[in-house]
């Protein structure tokens, strides 16, 4: 006679399987995106501000322009209430935004290469304790890759004077 198993020990072990994947294998791709290892690692101005975050995520793209070219576009990366913190023209500006439940910064840095500029962008998240920052983490936590890689190919095609769908939506 051939026993049945259980239905819903299954689907919990694939879930915490695909759960596991994810955080081990795909998660770490995401929040590097374009990114390299020694972007991912390197300090950036604005990290103090945030000394222990929940999440780190530095992203990176190569734009065919100059610093100058760039820089205008670069508080459409952060959100709207965001404060300057620190800011160096054409090299680095880092924003912060302070809420109730969540503190994020974005640090932002240009830096000239012999094919355009390199922009690296750093996103530090400290949520806070409570309900509302723990649904602020599971959503931000990797969910902000998708916008956070538009952002930067919308700015690298407004930058290079390219077509790209979103840029059309820019002012």
């Amino acid at each position: 006679m051939r026993t049945t198993r259980h239905p819903a020990l299954r689907w919990t072990a694939l879930t915490l399987a695909g759960l596991a994947a994810f955080r081990l294998l795909l998660r770490p791709r995401l929040l590097r995106w374009g990114a390299t290892p020694a972007e991912a690692r390197r300090k950036m101005p604005g990290d103090t501000l945030i000394p222990r975050p929940h999440v780190v995520a530095t992203r990176a793209i190569t734009v065919a322009a100059e610093p100058q070219d760039l820089w205008p576009l670069l508080p459409t990366l952060a959100a709207q209430d965001a404060e300057v913190v620190q800011e160096k023209p054409f090299h680095t500006l880092v924003m912060a935004v302070r809420g109730f439940y969540v503190t994020v910064t974005w640090a932002m840095e240009l830096r000239e290469q012999h094919d355009g500029t390199r922009m690296v962008v750093r996103q530090r998240i400290l949520c806070r304790p409570g309900v509302l920052g723990l649904i602020y983490l599971l959503l931000s936590d990797t969910a902000d890759f998708f916008t956070v890689r538009e952002q930067l190919t919308t700015v690298k095609a407004l930058a290079e004077g390219k077509p790209h769908r979103a840029a059309l939506a820019v002012p």
